[in-house]
This record gives structure tokens, C-alpha cells and sequence, in this order.
């Protein structure tokens, strides 16, 4: 019995270690993955459609592309549309059944204010709140709009899902991606919150991944026809000549 309480003891300290390490250590990490000290810190567009955060995180990455090349798979993300350039598998774990576009899709190209991107069968999705051509698209959510799936507003009364494009040089786009909510105020909900987030955090970081993949072959691959557009001018140029 003594044996017993002092396994059970044990392993009750080595998850609170373990849980501790993770709020302290692991959790900043995640919410701040590839993003600089500058980038975190600052205001990005989209701040003020949430002025007061329980939650807040900031992760980045360099693609070497042009914002012209970047700025299309953005466009097309969403259920039904060009997915969201992470691991199928997990997005189907997560519920979200869609497949990933690997080429731009002109239909997908026109996004306003106030078009809602689905998130889930149904067509409930994010509702885009801001949109710059080649700099800024702002998702966000309501907990009183009645597009919004009751996934989103079981965990939160506002959040938005902000991606910046800034022009590093001539040929490389820093993408930044945030997040800013406002959560529901019950202890269910922010041990629910903790494991959700676990797994958002593998989908975001591929996302980023995805989306550099994407443009970086885009960018490629409009160099090359540029190339051959060039060569075969000279071929004719050479021709008349």
C-alpha cells in the first residue's frame, strides 16, 4: 500500500514537473517560433480588432520570394479551397478534411472584407477583417456572428489570424503570422485550450513551411520562364540578324 502512495506520489510530481516545464519552457517557444525579438514586441495590423488579449503569438519565417509570389496562396487558404499547406493528416485530426492546392487557382484570387474563407463543410469559416494586396490579410471571428463554426466560439469571444508580408531585400519576403484572442473565462476551456494548442502549433509551423515551399517554386519557376523567355529573343534577334 505504502509502495503504491509513493509511485502514485512520484508521478504526480513528475507531471507537475513536466507541465511546468512545458508552460515555462516549451509554450513561449511555440508562441514565438521563428519570430525575432522586434517582430514580437511590436504592432502588426489587425492589433486593435482585439485590443486586450488573454492570449497572443507571433511566428515567422524568411521565404525567398517576393511578396508577389507569396501573396496567392494566401489568397486560396480554406476548406474547399487551397487548404492550409500543413499535414493532411493532422488537419483531418483537427477536422478539417481538405486538400492541399499545389498551383494557383485564378477563381480563389478575390477576397474582400467581409468574405468569409470556410474553416469546416457548411462554408463556416473566418471572416476576413483586413486585406493590403501583396502585405496584409486579417482573419478573424466574433463570438455573436453567426458565420463563425462553434468550434471557434466554444474557446473564444474574439480572435484574428493576421499574416504580414514585409520586403526583406529585392528577393526574400519576411512572413509573419499572429494571433490575438480573447479566450472564454472557464478552467475547462483553458486545460482544453492547452492540448488544442499543442497540435495548432505543429499545424501553424508546417503552414509556414507550406506557404514558403509554394512561392519559392513560384518565384523559381517565373525566373526560368523569364529565362527561356530571354533566350528564345536572342535566338530570334539572332535569326533577323
Amino acid at each position: 500500500m505504502r509502495k503504491t502512495c509513493v509511485c502514485g506520489l512520484l508521478a504526480l510530481a513528475a507531471g507537475t514537473v513536466a507541465m511546468g516545464g512545458y508552460l515555462l519552457v516549451v509554450l513561449p517557444w511555440q508562441h514565438r517560433w521563428g519570430a525575432t525579438d522586434e517582430e514580437v514586441l511590436r504592432a502588426l495590423p489587425g492589433d486593435n480588432l482585439v485590443p486586450h488579449p488573454d492570449i497572443q503569438w507571433t511566428r515567422a519565417i524568411t521565404v525567398k520570394a517576393k511578396a508577389t509570389a507569396l501573396w496567392p496562396w494566401l489568397l486560396q487558404i480554406g476548406h474547399g479551397r487551397g487548404g492550409y499547406y500543413s499535414y493532411p493528416w493532422l488537419e483531418t485530426l483537427m477536422g478539417q478534411r481538405v486538400k492541399l492546392a499545389d498551383q494557383i487557382i485564378p477563381a480563389w484570387q478575390h477576397l474582400q472584407v467581409g468574405d468569409i474563407i470556410p474553416a469546416e463543410p457548411g462554408g463556416k469559416g473566418y471572416r476576413v477583417m483586413r486585406i493590403e494586396p501583396h502585405q496584409t490579410l486579417v482573419l478573424g471571428v466574433q463570438e455573436q456572428d453567426k458565420d463563425i463554426p462553434w468550434s471557434f466560439t466554444f474557446l473564444y469571444q474574439a480572435f484574428t489570424w493576421a499574416f504580414v508580408l514585409e520586403q526583406v531585400d529585392s528577393e526574400s519576403t519576411r512572413l509573419i503570422m499572429r494571433m490575438r484572442a480573447r479566450m472564454k473565462h472557464n478552467p475547462l476551456i483553458s486545460l482544453a485550450y492547452l492540448f488544442i494548442d499543442f497540435g495548432a502549433f505543429f499545424m501553424k509551423r508546417r503552414m509556414l513551411l507550406g506557404l514558403k515551399q509554394r512561392a519559392e517554386q513560384l518565384a523559381l519557376q517565373a525566373k526560368t520562364n523569364t529565362g527561356e523567355d530571354s533566350d528564345k529573343k536572342a535566338q530570334i534577334q539572332k535569326a533577323v540578324r
